[in-house]
């Protein structure tokens, strides 16, 4: 006999049937990492006919940021969903939280994904993050990916 929380239970969270209505997704990524973590989860979460639109914030933007986008909208396309890609600069002086809300209200976005680097509280508060501020500043459903622990890369003999 099947659980409360069995898919095969047939309850209000967990459905067999499809889904009719198209989900677009905002993808904000600084570096294959965080790409690399967001895609893992939104291949789950995709239906053929999604729209993803994949970004970074950068006035400078580089190779590496530009195969971290690369990198995740192909694996959004291998998934089946519609998806378009781009490097975003803070031209318009908001900063990046700034830029990717603007592009969340121009896609009408209905979740948006970003990665989460765990930092202690002091290194939040001097540098910010984007995540948090993000979360502070919109209405909008937030995913929030973790990445790796910064502090958990240290080397405690070095």
């Amino acid at each position: 006999m099947p659980g409360p929380c069995d898919p095969s239970a047939g309850n209000a969270y967990f459905s067999a049937e499809p889904r009719f209505h198209v989900v677009t997704y905002l993808a904000c990524t600084d570096g294959m990492e965080a790409s690399e973590a967001i895609g893992e989860i939104l291949e789950t979460e995709l239906a053929e006919a999604d729209r993803v639109r994949v970004i970074t914030i950068s006035d400078e933007p580089d190779e590496e940021l530009q195969r971290a986008v690369d990198g995740l909208a192909e694996t959004v396309s291998t998934a089946g969903a519609s998806v378009e890609s781009g490097v975003l600069g803070t031209s318009g002086g908001g900063g990046p939280v700034y830029e990717a809300l603007s592009e969340a209200n121009r896609i009408d976005a209905d979740m948006i994904f970003v990665g989460l680097r765990r930092r202690s509280r002091t290194k939040r508060y001097l540098s910010g993050t984007f995540s948090y501020d993000l979360l502070d500043r919109t209405s909008r459903p937030v995913t929030l990916v973790p990445l790796a622990d910064v502090t958990s890369e240290i080397d405690p003999s070095s």
